[in-house]
């Protein structure tokens, strides 16, 4: 790893207790709780004492937190202090990060690895071997697949990149995990969820094959696991109608039974 990415990381842990203190009050003040925490960290846990190698970890992306979101799901403060490795890297939009210092200084010290999209070929190399190196050295690094937030409000299972699929090629001993987040009054894309929400959170392990190799089994990864991440979201939607039937019929009767 390089020095660089060691000096971050030292600092990151140092900072922790102050940064993720704060991160948590800000998203309790905006009322936000995560329904099934303790599993989703139950879940992790488990694949932190089964899998010591690298865990590659991948979300959708619906609003500007929704790493902190991850992060929260994922453990407690205890659980990274602990294991520092399993405290996540983040590759956000440098454009978001131009105009505050304070966000620069926050993302620095949250482990993030900011990336111009619309930055050069090279530029977008360093940050993908940054990245390579870190998973080398058993660090944890969360990616969105889709590469943005989705203006649908829905998985964007055609337009996504495939850099999920070329850390997993080029890394051996990679585990992929998948974390579908999203509040049950989430719509669209926004900067934060809605203020009170409630965020369901779901964990799947993905195990790719491919039998190409390069650049087709990059594109080949990546389509699984946005498959996987779309399977996850079609399951948030369907238990959603589920909870809501028994309260409609509820409804239907009281009309019926007021007429």
């Amino acid at each position: 790893m390089l020095f660089s990415l060691r000096l971050q990381r030292w600092l990151s842990m140092v900072c922790l207790p102050l940064v993720g203190l704060g991160v948590w009050m800000a998203l309790r003040i905006r009322g936000l709780e995560i329904s099934n925490i303790s599993a989703v960290r139950r879940r992790f846990r488990e694949l932190s004492r089964s899998h010591s190698g690298p865990l590659l970890v991948c979300s959708n992306h619906l609003t500007m937190v929704d790493s902190a979101l991850v992060i929260w799901a994922m453990g407690s403060f205890w659980h990274f202090f602990w294991r520092p490795s399993r405290l996540p890297w983040n590759v956000p939009e440098a454009e978001h990060l131009e105009h505050s210092r304070f966000l620069r200084a926050l993302c620095y010290l949250a482990k993030c690895i900011p990336i111009r999209r619309s930055g050069s070929a090279e530029h977008r190399k360093a940050v993908t071997e940054q990245l390579q190196q870190l998973l080398g050295c058993g660090e944890t690094v969360a990616l969105f697949p889709e590469g943005k937030r989705s203006r649908s409000g829905r998985l964007e299972t055609e337009d996504f990149g495939y850099g999920v699929g070329e850390l997993a090629t080029r890394v051996d001993g990679v585990l992929i995990v998948c974390i579908y987040v999203r509040g049950h009054h989430q719509e669209g894309c926004s900067t934060m969820p809605p203020a009170g929400d409630t965020i369901h959170a779901e964990v799947q392990v993905v195990e790719p094959e491919t039998p190409h190799q390069g650049r087709r089994a990059a594109r080949d990864i990546s389509q699984q696991v946005i498959g996987v991440l779309a399977q996850m979201e079609e399951r948030f939607f369907t238990d959603t109608r589920c909870l809501e039937a028994p309260e409609t019929g509820h409804q239907a009767r009281a009309s019926l039974e007021t007429a």
